[in-house]
């Protein structure tokens, strides 16, 4: 597939003035698998020097691995000795232009979610769905109104900063989330 890149410039820049999301369907058709995605659990869950920033909910830490909720797992470092496939999501990142950020971690859910959370986050993210299908509700303010997406294997999903948000996997899943601040041209 061949993706515009400027296009995708320009609807990212959109995104984040409007405070809306992007869905860009398709994006990365090659993404990792479930053993990629459990080595690196493996390897995060064994490893003691791994820190950690403190966390005030009810989540707790393993060394670089993060219980959310029940069968919901958040596994810090993804890099490309675990997934060789991030080599595909740099250069689709490189492709936009220049841009800061860095890989924050791969979410593994085991089981459909119960209850999602809604939330913002306090810096832009791109969202790579690697494994599996989530549902998105992306609030309008601070009503209840809300658009729904369905994103699936191989999309990418971009949040602006501040925007509300909640995440519903429908099944397993995994995906790599990363900050991402794209420069203006």
């Amino acid at each position: 597939m061949h993706l515009d890149y400027e296009k995708i410039y320009d609807q990212i820049s959109d995104a984040k003035l409007n405070q809306k999301p992007l869905i860009i369907k398709n994006a990365l058709n090659k993404t990792p698998g479930w053993q990629n995605f459990i080595d690196h659990l493996n390897h995060e869950y064994h490893k003691p020097d791994t820190k950690v920033s403190v966390n005030p909910h009810l989540e707790y830490f393993i060394n670089g691995v993060l219980f959310k909720r029940r069968l919901y797992l958040f596994v810090h470092n993804p890099n490309i000795n675990f997934y060789p496939e991030l080599d595909g999501f740099y250069k689709f990142l490189n492709s936009l232009g220049e841009y800061s950020g860095s890989m924050i971690g791969a979410y593994i859910n085991f089981a459909k979610e119960l209850y999602p959370i809604r939330h913002h986050d306090k810096k832009d993210h791109i969202y790579w769905q690697c494994i599996g299908k989530t549902e998105w509700k992306f609030y309008d303010g601070d009503t209840e109104n809300y658009d729904s997406f369905l994103v699936e294997q191989g999309d990418i999903v971009f949040i602006p900063k501040f925007l509300d948000h909640e995440v519903e996997s429908l099944g397993s899943r995994a995906a790599i989330q990363a900050t991402f601040e794209l420069k203006e041209k």
